[in-house]
């Protein structure tokens, strides 16, 4: 400011001088301060620009059930989106979305209502519908997951099978498992042994996700047990683990592990069959029978979690490459005898209970994961191709059609073990009738100190008390 109220001062002074000496000292003001000027007005084009730039916000569409949303303290995230620059929008299947969806991305929770849908219920239905038309006539739109990956998520016996092909010869392997599809003893039992499953083992209906009995599970420890078992199910070989679960939190390439109580070490025997429900028994501070240990060796459980080295890492990362799945988890155990580490479950969009700083993770992979869908060398190419799951390929891209039979080719192995479903056996959960078994007390003291399960329906709200 000085040095131009100075250059002003010459100019006003010496303005009508006849002295080329000071016409000249004049000129060179004029210029110096025309040069001011135009560095003036380039730095204000400057901050324009850079305003104009940084005012660009990214749009995406979600769409969790009110419970997820409460669980997830979702709120929070729509916050730290904000902050961002990211505007997340609500979507309601009750309207139109096509007007709803001029977004950049959208991230959803639609397993259970996969599930709920083919057990004929029609909103269910609608929703997944119109989702899944969206991602097909959209493959440019950034999809957190993908429709045709949760659904294979959803069936168990589809999951332990893409779980098997992904893990291969190690090192970390999945428990040997069978389809029951119905309750012929003789042929229940050949197949067990041709599968390699012993007792004791445990058998856990089809469906994944979707209803509360898909968490409710049997543990058969002999063949005395065969006529208690509901089928259809999926028999897992039981792996004695110190009573300990790994609960590991995938963000596509970032995980987190956890510990959770479990079944504690059992072997076969002349016991009375168990039923037991996962998300009770391995609840943070859960206190079970069924998770108590008794073993001098299980009163400290180890803690195997530093020792995995880099295998779980390898595992979510292949996985993730093969399904397309971003948001999952998944329940990893280490065998009591051999430090053998197996995956046992896989779950969509998880709880994240024990993540520190979930939301922050969350909002950060989604800004990265927009940045990337959308870079101007991808643009192009994502509008004409989906990204292809590399199930059974090289991950090369292919169109949507391809990526979904590629995705469904695990389904197709098991189709001579669904043809002996019959066409009229109704929903698969709702099939489920667990059997009350009401065993001798004292034996089960005896025994393991298992306490008496008592009696409910399939589809009722109670639950098996503990005594």
């Amino acid at each position: 400011l000085t040095l131009k109220l100075f250059i002003n001062i010459i100019t006003f002074t010496f303005y009508n001088c006849n002295s080329w000496i000071l016409s000249f000292v004049c000129c060179c003001a004029n210029f110096i301060r025309f040069v001011m000027n135009d560095c003036k007005f380039t730095t204000l084009d400057a901050d324009k620009r850079q305003t104009v730039g940084s005012s660009f916000r990214w749009r995406v569409g979600y769409w969790l059930t009110p419970k997820k949303i409460k669980k997830l303290q979702f709120e929070r995230f729509i916050e730290k989106c904000r902050i961002k620059g990211i505007d997340l929008i609500q979507i309601d299947f009750d309207e139109d979305i096509s007007n709803q969806l001029d977004v950049h991305a959208v991230i959803h929770k639609v397993s259970d209502f996969i599930v709920q849908a083919k057990e004929g219920d029609q909103y269910a239905a609608s929703v997944v519908e119109k989702l899944e038309k969206f991602e097909k006539e959209h493959p440019e739109i950034l999809m957190i997951d993908s429709i045709a990956a949760l659904r294979v998520l959803c069936n168990r016996f589809d999951q332990y099978s893409l779980i098997k092909d992904v893990c291969g010869s190690g090192p970390v392997l999945t428990p040997h498992f069978i389809l029951l599809s119905d309750n012929n003893c003789k042929a229940n039992l050949e197949k067990l042994a041709q599968s390699g499953i012993t007792f004791p083992f445990v058998c856990k209906p089809v469906t994944a996700h979707g209803t509360e009995l898909a968490h409710r599970m049997q543990l058969i420890f002999g063949e005395h047990g065969m006529n208690d078992i509901e089928t259809p199910c999926v028999a897992q070989q039981f792996i004695p683990h110190d009573g300990v679960l790994y609960k590991v939190f995938a963000v596509q390439d970032k995980i987190f592990i956890s510990t959770r109580p479990s079944l504690r070490n059992f072997t076969s025997g002349e016991y009375p069959t168990v039923m037991f429900e996962t998300q009770k028994i391995s609840k943070i501070g859960c206190v079970s029978e069924l998770t108590k240990v008794t073993r001098d060796s299980e009163v400290h459980p180890p803690d195997h979690s530093s020792m995995f080295g880099d295998a779980p890492r390898k595992l979510i990362t292949e996985f993730s490459r093969r399904t397309g799945l971003s948001l999952f988890g998944m329940d990893l155990i280490v065998e009591q005898t051999t430090g053998q580490l197996f995956v046992i479950d896989v779950n969509a969009f998880p709880s994240y209970d024990s993540v520190p700083d979930f939301h922050d993770l969350l909002c950060e992979f989604l800004h990265e994961s927009l940045q990337k869908k959308w870079s101007p060398q991808n643009t192009n190419a994502d509008a004409k191709t989906m990204i292809d799951s590399g199930i059974g390929s090289s991950g090369a891209d292919s169109d949507n059609s391809d990526s979904e039979k590629k995705l469904k080719a695990i389904r197709l192995r098991a189709t001579h073990e669904r043809r002996t479903f019959s066409s009229d056996s109704g929903s698969l959960a709702g099939s489920m009738s667990l059997i009350a078994f009401e065993p001798d007390r004292n034996r089960i003291k005896r025994y393991y100190g298992i306490p008496k399960a008592c009696k409910f329906q399939a589809g009722s709200d109670s639950t098996v008390n503990e005594r």
